[in-house]
């Protein structure tokens, strides 16, 4: 055999080692970066959705995977072999296998961070809760949750106003900032209860005489007094007052107990059970408020000032017993 005989041969098992190193190389990248997106994917399924478990069963046992290795049993060897060569050589070893993974995860990327997720954990009482996510007067999403369940919502982030009102019928309103790839967590009661809420209540002497009454929330911003919310009811009947939660918000137990501790009668104690509710918007903990309560010819009955609790600060609900009259002037505003 002559030299050059030998220097072509030796060139030859040169390339074809270097091409194996680098076909190696290529097949371990792309089984890598296919690896990280499925792993990403499946991340973002378990700690901001409910769906894994869903999509496992759909691939495991019983799904796609079974019927795949069911299928594989009525397949030659030596056809199964040609379809992992097959996608071995046109999916493993093609150098743009890498870009279009890439391409797929930043894809996902984009379509999840302009989603926020919230989390709803159950009350503990056993009672089923329905939690209702507003949007202005539009319903976006409802949430059932269960005694000690947890429930993973994944919701589009509004491009106009990212800050809706969660609602559970009988507890107080909230709101919620819904953050791009975030996640918020909502505990039915206490999240709600721990939102500050004011009850105001007419001096016992007031309640079984008040009939149809005007009443008028003033808020301070700076140095002046603003109307907030202004309600006339026919049928108000020297009932309590909700002031940043609906009218369909029980008053707790614990608060009646006090009312009968403290010596009122029966009479006003079915009426103070009974609340009203004026502006339903969530308050902001250190808002200054003032409600007056006027009573057709007779002007202002009744009028109080405080200043809104921090969350969680005061037991839930906040009081204020309003003073007979408006010796003080607070509601002019």
């Amino acid at each position: 055999m002559s030299a050059t005989t030998h220097v072509s041969t030796d060139l030859a098992t040169a390339q074809a080692a270097r091409a194996a190193r680098t076909s190696f190389r290529l097949f371990v990248r792309n089984v890598t970066v296919l690896v990280a997106v499925g792993v990403a994917i499946s991340w973002w399924l378990v700690e901001f959705t409910d769906f894994f478990p869903t999509i496992g069963g759909l691939l495991g046992l019983g799904g796609i995977f079974a019927w795949a290795a069911f299928l594989s049993n009525l397949i030659r060897e030596d056809r199964k072999k040609e379809m992992q060569q097959a996608i071995e050589t046109k999916v493993l070893l093609v150098s743009s296998t890498t870009l279009y993974a890439l391409l797929v995860l930043m894809l996902f990327v984009v379509c999840v961070a302009m989603r926020s997720t919230i989390i709803v954990i159950g009350p503990p009482d056993g009672e089923k809760r329905v939690v209702e996510l507003r949007s202005g007067n539009d319903v976006i999403e409802t949430i059932n949750v269960g005694a000690g369940e947890k429930v993973k919502r994944s919701i589009f982030v509004p491009l106009q106003n990212n800050v809706v009102v969660a609602k559970v019928v009988g507890l107080p309103e909230t709101n919620v900032r819904l953050e791009h790839f975030g996640r918020q967590t909502l505990a039915v009661p206490y999240s709600f209860t721990s939102q500050p809420t004011l009850l105001a209540v007419l001096p016992s002497s007031l309640v079984t005489s008040a009939r149809e009454a005007t009443i008028r929330i003033l808020r301070k911003r700076g140095d002046a007094w603003m109307v907030e919310d202004e309600s006339t009811l026919p049928q108000y009947n020297g009932r309590s007052i909700w002031v940043g939660c609906s009218a369909d918000v029980k008053v707790p137990a614990p608060v009646i107990t006090q009312w009968q501790s403290d010596g009122l009668s029966s009479a006003v104690v079915k009426r103070l059970r009974d609340p009203v509710a004026t502006t339903t918007t969530p308050l902001e903990s250190g808002t200054e408020l003032r409600v007056c309560v006027a009573n057709g010819a007779a002007g202002i009955i009744a009028s109080g000032e405080t200043t809104v609790a921090g969350r969680g600060k005061e037991a839930f609900p906040q009081q204020l017993v309003l003073d007979e009259g408006d010796d003080a002037g607070r509601c002019k505003s």
